[in-house]
């Protein structure tokens, strides 16, 4: 596939909802802070930007969107806007990793590595290292705050450590400088819309990225149990 000039790009996966839409060289971007509640404005923050960006649904050539790891509610939201958008207009779809997406802002931004941690708000950190290009060095990984902070200590003078799991090591950490803490939706519509920068950051009909399982818990109260009603027909 060739260079796209229309894009629709989502992010709901960590704590902010984001949505750009470029129209060939026009970007526009609504983003808000939001640990939840992405269901319910995700789709009004759709349509606010494509009218600010003054383009219909029907001029889409593709979207885009993070996959994770991030908040596990989050992840399917994007991920079921994105798809039934794709399949509604017929469109491709691309998903990039929450933590590469995070690394890709970084490195245009600072022309640095950095190792990117993403707080799980359970008591460890979603981890991913990467360069200054913001190719992958290590794979993600789980991390707790020790393994972290043994993490952070080994980066080079040229590395930074960044996202909200930063925060854990403000003041201890000279690598601590830079939060990016909320992918930039902006630069992932532009990066996608680009053939080259497409084939080496995203992948086409993406999966939802998890490192651990959903925070499911078993019903403390026993079931409850209906008494039999007999068969269809019979008197009771």
């Amino acid at each position: 596939m060739a260079d796209f000039k229309n894009i629709l790009a989502l992010d709901t996966s960590v704590n902010g909802c984001g949505v750009a839409v470029m129209n060939a060289d026009i970007c526009t971007a609504v983003t808000r802070p939001m640990p939840r509640g992405h269901a319910e404005h995700l789709i009004p923050m759709i349509e606010e930007a494509m009218r600010e960006v003054g383009l219909d649904y029907d001029a889409l050539e593709a979207l885009a969107v993070t996959t994770g790891p991030g908040a596990f509610t989050g992840i399917r939201i994007g991920l079921s806007a994105a798809q039934a958008f794709g399949i509604s207009l017929s469109l491709p779809v691309f998903g990039i990793s929450t933590l590469q997406a995070l690394a890709l802002d970084h490195a245009q931004k600072k022309q640095a590595g950095c190792l990117v941690a993403i707080d799980t708000k359970r008591g460890d950190f979603y981890v991913g290292r990467f360069d200054a290009r913001a190719m992958e060095i290590e794979p993600p990984r789980l991390c707790t705050p020790e393994m972290l902070a043994e993490a952070a200590g080994q980066l080079s003078e040229e590395e930074n450590l960044i996202g909200d799991g930063a925060e854990m090591l403000r003041g201890l950490s000279p690598h601590a400088d830079f939060w990016f803490c909320v992918p930039d939706i902006k630069t992932v519509a532009l990066c996608v819309q680009k053939k080259q920068s497409r084939d080496v950051f995203f992948k086409e009909k993406p999966a939802p990225v998890y490192l651990r399982g959903a925070a499911v818990s078993m019903p403390s109260a026993p079931p409850r149990h209906l008494p039999d009603a007999g068969r269809p027909g019979e008197q009771c």
